[in-house]
């Protein structure tokens, strides 16, 4: 089957935000409205549910309801090559449990549940990647796209409509949904903005914007706390994770990590501790405390994760040569249940995954994972 059998016409309702300076403040903090109005008490980690089925776990859990033993890396076979010759960037998974890709040929791939047959969506703005897939609250679809613009559709079924697009005057490197539907976008000019839903379509509601300009801590990453009243965000470039306050976007505090450069490089563990993956070390941090409690040595860079359960998850981990990718799977072990006796261990490697950097794993179906890696293909491996 080839990508026109399923093509379906686009019914585009355009809104623009922000073209020019719409929601610009001239006062020095650049602040229109205070964040802290974004209550993250009840936060939607949408970010989290992009490597989980949600037919295998709950749309706001973050691990899965099975005996990790089962997962045997020296039984995972090739089954399938489901795509290639596009860079998958991000992958996630439609309420009705369809996998649905997005990469750098700027189209979106959603595959019937037996993965035979697929949907093929062109995004309406040539030669732009699809950087990000967020599933919504609402049940629909974003795409973030590399030229600026936010995509929405409404899909249902073999039907799909492109019902908002959402422009912006810098390029967003991550965006995530928290409470009453609220997006928040953070963006290549150190900007944070806020958009809220208003009659079914968002609207710009804010923006948060440093008064000086620094080069430097560009943060390429960030990622909300439940309950914790504060965001997570990384810079590769000054090797560093930072706790931003809400109400100021303002650090608070920073630990020194040699972090990589993917908006994947973060996962829950559980509500106090999160997965950070680095170039050449993955670490375990506690965000309550803000502290780091343990890291391990890789072999390369580890810019995704699958989170199994909070005692076990799976990471891609390029070798020292950039030549090929391996499957690594770890176990956290805590013999004392003292944090200074918590260790990473490495249990388990299934070599040569992919050719290049493994970019996502997903679980699907409860018997097989599925990768992507910058060779430009897409892969089914079962276990059997």
């Amino acid at each position: 089957m080839n990508e026109n059998d399923l093509a379906i016409n686009i019914n585009t309702i355009n809104l623009e935000i922000n073209n020019g300076n719409n929601f610009e403040n001239d006062n020095k903090n650049g602040i229109i409205k205070d964040i802290n109005n974004y209550d993250l008490n009840d936060i939607s980690n949408n970010n989290v549910n992009t490597n989980v089925s949600s037919k295998y776990t709950k749309l706001r859990t973050n691990s899965i309801d099975i005996d990790y033993t089962t997962l045997n890396l020296s039984k995972l076979n090739l089954s399938n090559i489901l795509l290639k010759n596009d860079l998958i960037f991000s992958m996630t998974f439609l309420s009705d449990n369809r996998l649905v890709l997005g990469g750098k040929l700027g189209k979106i791939y959603i595959f019937s549940l037996n993965l035979e047959d697929k949907i093929i969506i062109k995004n309406p703005s040539k030669k732009a990647s699809i950087n990000q897939l967020l599933l919504l609250v609402s049940k629909k679809l974003l795409a973030l796209n590399s030229d600026k613009k936010i995509h929405i559709y409404n899909i249902i079924n073999k039907q799909y409509e492109l019902v908002q697009i959402i422009r912006v005057p810098s390029i967003i490197y991550k965006i995530i949904e928290v409470k009453d539907e609220k997006l928040i976008s953070i963006h290549k000019d150190n900007s944070l903005r806020g958009f809220v839903k208003n009659n079914f379509s968002y609207q710009g509601e804010c923006i948060w914007k440093k008064d000086y300009e620094d080069d430097t801590t560009l943060f390429n990453n960030i990622f909300s706390l439940k309950n914790k009243n504060k965001f997570i965000a990384t810079c590769y470039t000054e090797e560093k994770l930072f706790f931003l306050n809400i109400g100021t976007y303002n650090i608070k505090n920073s630990l020194n990590l040699n972090v990589s450069y993917s908006i994947n490089n973060i996962q829950f563990l559980n509500d106090n501790n999160i997965l950070v993956g680095g170039d050449l070390n993955i670490y375990l941090i506690d965000i309550k405390k803000e502290v780091l409690i343990t890291s391990i040595a890789t072999k390369g860079t580890v810019i995704t994760f699958l989170v199994l359960n909070e005692n076990c998850f799976l990471s891609g981990e390029d070798n020292e040569d950039y030549e090929f990718s391996n499957l690594n799977k770890y176990q956290i072990i805590n013999n004392n249940m003292k944090q200074t006796d918590i260790k990473i261990k490495l249990l388990e490697t299934k070599k040569r995954i992919h050719d290049d950097i493994i970019r996502n794993i997903v679980l699907y179906n409860n018997q097989s994972l599925i990768t992507s890696g910058e060779d430009n293909e897409v892969k089914i491996w079962n276990f059997n």
